[in-house]
């Protein structure tokens, strides 16, 4: 070694100059792999940027579906409450209807019991009127013959005129008709008067505590 020593110092700056070399191939690759993370980081923004506007935007479609289907959720409802006004209207309308319906139903039939009742105190009570151009004293004015009219065949035997009474019996307003079959006279149509009952076998009106 002392005989050679420029070879000594030969290798070692050899050595030297190579482990130089691989720090500087170092040095490259790490300022590329710094490099390739800051590309690499950039992009990942840029996609988390992407995602953002995608998000935002199917954001906004979603939240104007959700006003679309509100709105017209809150036509219907409005719908429905129109068509439920208008069916309660129309049962309050009838519900009047029916209530001025018996009223009047009432009303009538007040009526006709009033004009029942006013016949038969007609009945009961005849009154004959005299004609007003007879004066006292003075000879009566001849009375115009009135037609004779025979019944239509009624079947009626009885001799008292209608809307007469005699012996408790009151006879209709018009003359019996007596059934074929059963031999008995048919009772008229409507009302009876006050306090009298059909008898059947006589064709009259007969009070009903006899």
């Amino acid at each position: 070694l002392q005989q050679n020593p420029l070879g000594a110092k030969s290798e070692k700056k050899a050595r030297m100059d190579r482990a130089e070399k691989m720090i500087e191939e170092l040095v490259d690759k790490v300022d590329e792999c710094e490099e390739e993370m800051v590309r690499m980081r950039i992009a990942h923004e840029e996609e988390i940027d992407q995602l953002k506007k995608e998000y935002q935007v199917a954001l906004h479609e979603k939240d104007q579906e959700m006003i679309r289907l509100c709105d017209a959720h809150q036509l219907e409802m409005q719908e429905l409450q129109r068509g439920k006004d208008e069916l309660r209207e129309q049962y309050e309308r009838l519900n009047n209807r029916s209530g001025d319906g018996a009223s009047d139903v009432q009303h009538i039939n007040s009526t006709e019991n009033g004009m029942e009742q006013s016949g038969e105190m007609e009945n009961i009570c005849p009154v004959k009127a005299e004609d007003s151009n007879t004066a006292v004293g003075s000879e009566k004015v001849p009375e115009r013959n009135a037609p004779s009219r025979a019944p239509l065949g009624s079947i009626d035997t009885n001799s008292e005129k209608p809307g007469e009474e005699s012996n408790g019996y009151l006879q209709p307003k018009k003359p019996p008709v007596k059934d074929a079959t059963t031999g008995v006279f048919i009772r008229p149509s409507g009302r009876a008067p006050n306090g009298h009952e059909w008898d059947q076998e006589r064709g009259a009106w007969h009070l009903s505590i006899l």
